[in-house]
């Protein structure tokens, strides 16, 4: 099925599938499944959405609470959700999107910043750490604006966007901040003409992805480091792309409108490396559309692919912009490597879970080193979308090569 929408219109993710031996063979795994449910209970308990994860299965997000929604972090261990609060300030609103290996979670929340002597509400880039709380990051580089933080490295380094209030249009600038302080913002693949660049993955070598765009340019998927500076993904001639999420060893995965050879476009998710052309994601069958939200360094990728472009945006009650997230009904989760092509998630749920047969996995927006996967979904008879943690039946070992099946482990590290 082909897709004709207008890029404007279409560009606007524990489970796993492992392979043994060079070349993988066919030995596949299935997944259990958490809900991690919500942070309120009783009624209006009904809505939870994941963004993160990392390899101890600590999962990230936001929730509904009785005034607003709050940023979460799901412990496995106890099998609870822990509130991460919002900035001073703010109106119940506060969303977590990525989460390290030591545990220390960057989100965004509204908060009432001082402006030249005016309390002004303001989206603001946060980190929180246990022991600590949550920390305003735009208090001193980015007092002036909005800020949203996306994504943290092993390192500590988070990247993600500012506009300063005082530009009348909206004109984002993507930025690395380091621990101790240290503070970058990224130049714009077109400087010149109302230019926005959006920083969205960051790897351990500081290797920053996004997506940049202007008056001149569609959104275009970027890499940057602080030696080369910013530049396009070689060989890719999509009209219009966005990098998600990059590994240490440098493959990114996103999405990309590319032409359909009727007239029309069709937007897939991708897979990119230097030195190799542009991989495309091939769709689940009968769906004509897909994003890829994340990736791990076995080179596994998690998204969601779609029937129509389908929304849902929660507005904090000021601009620039509210929360959006996927919410259709024909959405569906999926897992893809090269090897193994695309999967759909809720497919490969152990049929001994409590869950197989009545879960609609609708999107997967973090996938971790060793399997762990973040999702997000229906139960049959249950009102709105709740957060999942999907846990394979194998792991990957850290020493794990793809040769060395006495790496696999058949526990949660």
């Amino acid at each position: 099925m082909k897709n004709q929408l207008p890029i404007s219109r279409i560009l606007s993710a524990l489970g796993f599938v492992f392979f043994l031996s060079v070349p993988f063979v066919g030995a596949q795994t299935s997944y259990r499944v958490r809900d991690v449910g919500t942070l309120l209970n009783g009624p209006g308990a009904h809505f939870s959405y994941a963004y993160g994860v990392n390899s101890s299965g600590q999962l990230v997000g936001f929730s509904y609470v009785l005034t607003g929604y709050r940023a979460f972090l799901y412990e496995p261990a106890s099998d609870q959700l822990l509130n991460l609060g919002d900035l001073p300030g703010s109106d119940d609103f506060s969303v977590a999107r990525a989460i390290n290996e030591a545990g220390v979670v960057v989100g965004y929340s509204t908060a009432m910043i001082d402006l030249d002597g005016t309390p002004t509400r303001l989206n603001r880039a946060f980190k929180w750490e246990a022991g600590v709380g949550i920390l305003d990051l735009g208090a001193e580089s980015m007092n002036g604006g909005h800020s949203h933080a996306y994504a943290i490295n092993s390192l500590g380094q988070i990247t993600g966007d500012y506009e300063p209030v005082s530009v009348a249009t909206y004109v984002w600038q993507a930025f690395v901040i380091s621990p101790g302080g240290g503070f970058l913002f990224l130049p714009h693949l077109d400087p010149y003409h109302l230019p926005s660049t959006y920083g969205y993955g960051i790897n351990s070598s500081g290797l920053v992805v996004g997506e940049s765009s202007s008056q001149n340019i569609e959104k275009t998927a970027f890499r940057w480091t602080e030696a080369s500076g910013i530049g396009t993904l070689a060989g890719n001639s999509a009209p219009a792309s966005s990098a998600r999420a990059v590994t240490d060893a440098g493959v990114i995965a996103g999405t990309a409108i590319f032409d359909d050879g009727q007239g029309g476009y069709v937007q897939k998710p991708f897979y990119w490396f230097q030195g190799s052309p542009m991989t495309t994601i091939e769709l689940l069958p009968g769906m004509i559309l897909g994003d890829g939200y994340s990736l791990n360094r076995r080179d596994f990728v998690v998204g969601r692919n779609a029937l129509e472009v389908g929304t849902v945006c929660i507005d904090p009650g000021f601009p620039p912009d509210p929360v959006c997230y996927s919410d259709t009904a024909t959405d569906r989760a999926y897992i893809w490597s090269s090897v193994t092509g695309t999967n759909q998630l809720d497919t490969m749920i152990d049929p001994a879970d409590p869950l197989y047969g009545s879960l609609q996995l609708s999107s997967a927006w973090g996938i971790s080193s060793n399997g762990y996967i973040a999702a997000n979904g229906y139960i049959s008879g249950q009102t709105g979308q709740h957060a999942f943690l999907l846990i394979p039946d194998l792991f990957f070992a850290d020493g794990f090569e793809r040769g060395d099946t006495g790496a696999w482990s058949g526990t949660a590290p």
